[in-house]
């Protein structure tokens, strides 16, 4: 205790006689810790790793929108608006895509308020968040159903609608968003594990006591009769903690969605 106190009684007679330089530096260094506080903490309100996962039914992709989000995580952009139709290739609006609230900059540093809605006329008038997906870290996108060249349909809170954009090299397929990402098989779909995709017999099956998704090494893709099939490796060893996974490293195919359309296979957008 007598330990306790000299050493409080010196700190105190530090902070004393500190010199005015020194004081400023501590001050400057205290806000440069707010400041990325609170860029932290204002990003993480804005969007999760897993979004609106509920809406990624028939998923094939993702689509950035940089028009309503920019192109980076709290970078300053000029909005534009993003317009909605019922079906490819029509001419008709039927709604659109826009900002609502842009960001806002504090003194303090970060950012914070940035609010992307959609606006819909049919059947009646609505507004709604847009769902999203992340492709990379605190970077959010459509989430894309279906692809006719430049146009896309993608989910809405209710239903889908079709976005049309000129350059159609930023559309993430999933087999794109998978390569070299931390890819899981979600316990969810209680999916096992086949030795080709004639649909023959299941050489893994996930058991009945799995509560976590499992890590995966993803080898690669097939289209088979318009389904898409991914092919996986199951891993013995969790890639972040280094923790056994209490499976047997095996490799086979799965159907990419299951019966209810949910992709079987998904990414930690933020790594680790």
């Amino acid at each position: 205790m007598q330990a306790a106190n000299k050493a409080l009684v010196r700190t105190q007679t530090t902070l004393r006689f500190a010199s005015a330089a020194q004081l400023k530096r501590w001050a400057s260094n205290m806000k440069r810790w707010l400041a990325i506080s609170l860029l932290f903490f204002s990003l993480t309100g804005i969007s999760s790793a897993d979004g609106d996962f509920d809406r990624a039914r028939g998923i094939i992709g993702i689509l950035p929108l940089p028009e309503v989000f920019g192109k980076e995580p709290c970078a300053r952009f000029k909005a534009q608006d993003i317009g909605l139709f019922r079906t490819s290739q029509s001419s008709e609006y039927i709604g659109r895509i826009y900002v609502s609230k842009p960001w806002t900059f504090p003194p303090s540093g970060g950012c914070e308020g940035l609010e992307v809605t959609v606006s819909i006329s049919e059947p009646v008038q609505r507004n709604e968040r847009l769902p999203t997906l992340e492709f990379s870290y605190e970077n959010p996108g459509a989430i894309v159903l279906k692809r006719e060249g430049q146009w896309f349909e993608i989910a809405l809170n209710e239903g889908y609608a079709w976005v049309r954009v000129q350059d159609g090299a930023r559309y993430l397929p999933v087999e794109q968003l998978f390569k070299g990402a931390l890819t899981y098989l979600r316990w969810q779909s209680q999916q096992p594990l086949l030795k080709s995709t004639n649909r023959d017999e299941a050489i893994w099956s996930p058991s009945s006591n799995i509560r976590s998704n499992l890590p995966v090494e993803v080898l690669g893709f097939r289209e088979v009769s318009g389904l898409l099939w991914v092919r996986v490796r199951l891993l013995d060893v969790e890639p972040c903690t280094e923790e056994s996974t209490n499976v047997i490293p095996v490799t086979g195919w799965l159907p990419f969605h299951d019966a209810s359309g949910m992709p079987v296979i998904w990414f930690y957008s933020r790594g680790c």
